[in-house]
């Protein structure tokens, strides 16, 4: 899994610090990887591509 998941951040209610937390990996990487971190993030987030 390539998606960061902040250490005491286990509820639904802080996916805010989720997204922030992978915001700067995703800006900084190559399409291929944004692709791989967005998978791994909508089953954590139970959210869609388009709404992380």
């Amino acid at each position: 899994m390539i998606a960061l998941i902040p250490n005491g951040v286990y509820n639904m209610s802080n996916r805010k610090a989720i997204i922030n937390e992978n915001a700067k990996k995703y800006q900084k990487s190559a399409k291929k990887i944004k692709s791989q971190l967005l998978e791994g993030l909508m089953p954590i987030l139970h959210m869609n591509r388009y709404q992380t």
